[in-house]
């Protein structure tokens, strides 16, 4: 049952919510640790066309069949404490572990940029330079070349991406409706030419494509089969506590010294708004809205400088 508070004390509510854009993709969006991405690698990859460009496209990769001799394989996305080597990476925020090689690849996750700053496969790689992958805001239109520098290379080289579309991206059994798709080069005395779909609600690689170059580089392709988003409870030092619905307004009850970033996933990983929380050493409690959400489970997404956990909560 919903508690009905008088118009005085309603009128204490602060509002902070704003809705998410389409076709734009923000760093406090991308997947909260805990979220499992399930791909499968294409057995043809001459369904797909990277001539589709621009904005509000629509790419249909539908007759896509997976390569039945290979196993479907995990991106999942950890915290640094929760791998085998936490302290080997200390720049590193958020770990994407891939199943398939298997290998932990370590990021920096900033609100301007996500940056690759070690690996481990069988031994560390770390970077002087870190390797830009990503700017924020992402959308259509936007580009970075970067450079780097690893303990994997002795020459290093560049990293470059141009969002060249946006739109909608049909894949066996799913439409995604707000995808950005990204051309890149890497170089590393060869080049490597890949395009990538992203979802433009979570980060999540819906679709990646490799041409290849003939000789040194083998053509290859892998898409999205599922998405699970995940859940990581909050530190105790924020004295995070989530309330029973009021009014179509979810209480949310906090101490910390530094701002925080917050956003509303549904159980497909999908935004559905965003706002911001002031710093507030003391314990203090803001509303956000919910009106218009449908019965069901839903993830609350905090994001600070040093962290970033989700928390679940039901409308009813």
């Amino acid at each position: 049952m919903m508690l009905r508070y008088s118009a005085p004390l309603l009128a204490f509510f602060l509002h902070v919510t704003c809705f998410a854009q389409t076709g734009v993709l923000t760093s406090s969006e991308m997947l909260p640790p805990g979220s499992i991405l399930v791909q499968r690698v294409m057995s043809d990859v001459s369904v797909l066309d990277t001539t589709i460009q621009g904005q509000n496209v629509t790419w249909n990769f539908t007759a896509i069949t997976p390569l039945t001799s290979q196993l479907p394989f995990n991106n999942e996305v950890m915290l640094p404490a929760s791998t085998p080597h936490p302290t080997t990476f200390p720049a590193s925020n958020y770990v994407i572990y891939e199943t398939e090689i298997p290998r932990y690849s370590y990021f920096s996750l900033t609100p301007q940029t996500f940056s690759r700053v070690g690996g481990w496969v069988d031994q560390a790689v770390t970077y002087s330079d870190p390797q830009i992958e990503l700017t924020f805001p992402m959308s259509y239109g936007v580009s970075n070349l970067d450079t780097w520098a690893s303990t994997a290379s002795s020459f290093g080289g560049t990293y470059q991406f141009a969002c060249i579309g946006s739109g909608a991206l049909q894949l066996p059994g799913h439409t995604y409706s707000d995808v950005l798709m990204v051309r890149g080069k890497g170089y590393d005395i060869i080049t490597m030419d890949f395009y990538a779909w992203y979802d433009a609600t979570n980060g999540a690689i819906l679709l990646m494509y490799y041409p290849g170059d003939g000789f040194w580089v083998p053509t290859a392709a892998a898409y999205a089969t599922s998405l699970s988003v995940g859940v990581e409870e909050l530190s105790s030092d924020l004295g995070l506590r989530i309330h029973t619905l009021v009014q179509d307004q979810l209480p949310v009850t906090y101490a910390s010294s530094m701002s925080l970033d917050w956003t509303m996933l549904d159980v497909g990983g999908h935004l559905l708004s965003a706002g911001h929380l002031p710093a507030n050493t003391s314990s203090t409690t803001e509303f956000l809205d919910v009106s218009g959400f449908a019965p069901g489970v839903y993830l609350l997404v905090l994001t600070s400088d040093r962290e970033r956990k989700a928390v679940r909560f039901v409308v009813q």
